[in-house]
């Protein structure tokens, strides 16, 4: 509930910024020194905008969403249960909604992605965040998990998860386990392709075609 109102420049050596922010609470303003600032609003940006062709016709047929998955634009509780879902994106928040699109009842969700694909289990993460193993010892626990799920170059092909530390990677990659469980389990796919268009189905709503697609390729 607050808003920056400014930010000034103090001084370069050492650095320092203040900042100032309002709480549309209780009015009250306050000002903080620090070192620097961090901006990290990519949950709270605009959506980008696409459009497909025949995404119209696709939407039009009964029991089908298309939606960005972000700013409650879609409800999770009604909207996933029973259905074929594809997330266009591979960010975090592609992840997010994949685990979220499970979780609320989907039979099956698709991610389709462009450029580069990759996930870590939270052991990673974890591991990585205590020191004291290298890369590589780091990519052998993650490409153990990607074995372990399906997800290793014999099952996805060569273009499927990236390798660990990849240089083709453009985002940073998320934490999950689930999706990591979710692919074992075989109710996620992952694509490297490029969507063309939405194709309309009579039978998207029931289950038979894709039923929901959340667009996260600005992630």
């Amino acid at each position: 509930h607050c808003t920056v109102t400014d930010v000034a420049h103090i001084s370069s050596s050492p650095p320092r910024v203040e900042v100032t922010y309002s709480n549309s609470r209780t009015g009250k303003t306050t000002t903080v020194l620090a070192r620097g600032v961090y901006i990290a609003i990519g949950a709270q940006q605009s959506a980008r905008e696409l459009k497909w062709e025949g995404e119209d016709a696709f939407e039009a047929v009964p029991g089908t969403s298309v939606a960005y998955g972000v700013q409650g634009d879609i409800d999770a509780k009604t909207a996933f249960r029973g259905r074929r879902v594809v997330i266009v994106g591979n960010g975090a928040f592609a992840v997010e909604n994949a685990r979220t699109a499970l979780m609320h009842g989907a039979s099956h969700v698709t991610l389709v992605y462009r450029r580069a694909f990759q996930t870590w289990p939270r052991v990673v993460h974890y591991l990585a965040s205590l020191g004291g193993l290298s890369f590589a010892e780091l990519g052998e626990h993650y490409e153990s998990w990607k074995e372990w799920a399906g997800m290793d170059t014999d099952a996805l092909g060569e273009e499927g998860m990236d390798g660990f530390m990849s240089l083709g990677t453009f985002s940073q990659p998320s934490a999950s386990d689930f999706i990591f469980g979710a692919h074992k389990a075989g109710m996620l796919t992952i694509r490297k392709d490029e969507v063309e268009r939405c194709v309309a189905d009579v039978g998207a709503g029931n289950g038979s075609g894709p039923g929901v697609v959340l667009k996260r390729s600005g992630d």
